[in-house]
């Protein structure tokens, strides 16, 4: 799944022979570990043929960003600690989960020599993120570096052969990512008025903001939604805890301050807080719809909870690991959040193994932590295709949504009457969900008897409104207009989890990874089974189902039961 202006795997055109140089001069006597799995395996040339041509000038002095990820202990010891509900202190993450100190500058000292700029070292989390120009990584990593173009005309570098390092700089290296820029995550967000399906469509997201319409006005508001969640006059509104944000940019302050007011929702700017992960001085991206729908609806539904936006300044993905290390080492030191939000994903199969391995180390290592990382689960339904907004042919999930240390969000059609009772609700569809082919299912959905027969990640783990239509009030750009896709639903998830953790510490009970005590209640009042509707190859139905998962949170229930469990 891919972005318009992403690279097109379908679409690829080589039009450039590689940087193919690299150790020519010791690999005699030198010996190499190499990394397959960190590159995707490009097709062959599409459309006519083209004459070979050395990468530009410019492209070879392009810099690109890389994330080496390290050895950092025992990780099936620390998934057992999660599965038993323990949470890892600071100093026993420290001690036992971090990665050897002299493999990272034993690798930071290669890397300088050779021409390198070291953007960040995290000991604590396992990561060095180096730039370097396209030539100077080429010949470093021994790798053949070409030129493609996507649909759009656009050019980018990409390897097409795996990278390697003398093995005695990459023993403990474990991943190599960000060799292949074009690939990218996408937003997870439908405007009102977009059908999904098909490919013409795959930049409806971020189209130009037209007029508030009729429609556009009544679509729905937060007081709506915990209506319809009985979720109304509660004695808790995620006051302790904190939610992060994770997306490229920031939204507008007065944005949200207009959409507080237009909600009656009594949350002021003092608490939220805006984390440039990029370095000093770059530029960030324009604001959109989505970090401005996930930050309004977060803070909307627990307006007493902090809120923390990491702008990541692009979603590629080696920017997203660098705001993922950012929120790790936060929460490593005792100032990270609690929850986090993420509205992003790409479907599974293009990404590349050693990526999945990466961002699964870090989301397992917040889980360890007592972080919960909500997901949502794609707008394509079933069948994602590499535009994220279109149907494709094969069933797929998407990730981040498909790993098994994040709670997935699917999303459902919520129809309410004039007087705000639900009148019907059923599976949205274009909620992403199915079975992963490459995660393993975790413990908790093992328990779970209404679950398919398979031994692999089941997508998703829960659900809420995502339908755009009416979709959920948003103001951008100072307009009202209103926006849904599973976007929408994982901000509703975060609100409420920041609920649930403020009643546990009322209660003096400690807060911890979320997934398993979501399904330890899962036949219970807490929530409310979707029973119709479907997402392309799969049906919506009593029990867990790939579209809406355990289903929808009924949020007095939930709060009230899932103290109690153990």
């Amino acid at each position: 799944m891919l972005s318009a202006r992403c690279l097109t795997l379908s679409a690829l055109m080589m039009v450039g022979v590689g940087l193919t140089s690299g150790h020519a001069e010791d690999a005699a006597n030198t010996t190499f570990k190499e990394f397959p799995s960190s590159i995707v395996k490009l097709p062959p040339p599409s459309g006519p043929s083209v004459a070979a041509e050395p990468l530009s000038n410019a492209l070879q002095k392009q810099l690109l960003e890389v994330h080496f990820t390290l050895e950092t202990g025992d990780l099936t010891a620390l998934q057992d600690k999660v599965v038993r509900g323990e949470k890892v202190s600071s100093e026993e993450f420290a001690k036992s989960f971090s990665s050897d100190p002299e493999a990272s500058q034993k690798l930071a000292d290669y890397l300088s020599g050779k021409g390198w700029t070291i953007v960040n070292v995290s000991n604590s989390t396992g990561s060095l993120f180096a730039s370097a120009p396209v030539s100077v990584v080429a010949k470093t990593l021994d790798t053949k570096m070409i030129n493609v173009v996507d649909d759009m005309g656009q050019k980018t570098v990409s390897a097409v052969t795996p990278p390697k390092l003398p093995i005695d700089v990459g023993m403990q290296v474990i991943a190599i990512d960000g060799l292949q820029p074009g690939m990218r995550a996408v937003r997870h967000i439908v405007r009102q008025g977009f059908d999904i399906p098909g490919p013409s469509n795959a930049a409806a997201a971020d189209a130009p903001i037209p007029s508030p319409s009729h429609s556009e006005q009544s679509s729905y508001k937060v007081a709506d939604i915990l209506n319809a969640y009985n979720g109304t006059g509660l004695p808790v509104t995620g006051h302790g805890q904190t939610i992060a944000i994770l997306i490229d940019t920031f939204p507008s302050k007065s944005d949200l301050a207009k959409f507080w007011k237009a909600n009656k929702v009594n949350q002021d700017l003092s608490r939220v807080s805006f984390i440039d992960v990029q370095k000093l001085g770059t530029h960030l991206p324009d604001k959109s719809a989505e970090e401005t729908l996930d930050v309004e609806w977060a803070s909307g539904v627990a307006p007493d909870a902090k809120i923390q936006v990491y702008a990541a300044g692009s979603l590629h993905y080696v920017a997203l690991d660098l705001a993922l290390n950012k929120i790790l080492s936060e929460t490593i030191q005792g100032r990270g959040p609690e929850i986090l939000s993420i509205s992003l994903g790409l479907r599974e199969d293009l990404v590349s193994v050693d990526e999945l391995k990466t961002e699964s180390s870090l989301f397992l290592k917040l889980a360890a932590l007592g972080v919960t990382t909500f997901v949502s689960s794609g707008d394509a339904g079933s069948n994602p295709d590499e535009t994220g907004h279109g149907h494709g042919d094969v069933t797929k999930v998407e990730y981040e949504a498909s790993d098994p240390s994040v709670v997935a969000v699917g999303g459902t059609t919520l129809h309410m009457r004039a007087d705000g009772a639900v009148d019907d609700e059923s599976g949205w569809l274009n909620s992403g969900g199915g079975i992963s082919g490459t995660h393993k299912r975790p413990a908790w959905q093992k328990a779970y008897a209404g679950l398919p027969n398979t031994t692999l990640r089941l997508v998703p783990d829960v659900s809420a409104d995502a339908d755009p239509s009416p979709g959920g009030y948003v103001v951008l750009n100072g307009k009202s207009v209103a926006y849904g896709g599973t976007s929408w639903s994982a901000p509703i998830w975060a609100g409420i989890a920041a609920r649930l953790n403020e009643d546990l510490v009322k209660q003096g009970k400690q807060t911890g990874f979320m997934a398993p005590r979501l399904y330890a209640v899962s036949d219970t009042a807490a929530f409310r089974q979707i029973n119709s509707g479907e997402n392309g190859a799969y049906k919506a139905g009593p029990g867990w189902d790939p579209v809406t998962g355990l289903g929808v949170p009924n949020i007095g229930e939930l709060i009230r039961l899932y103290s109690q469990t153990p």
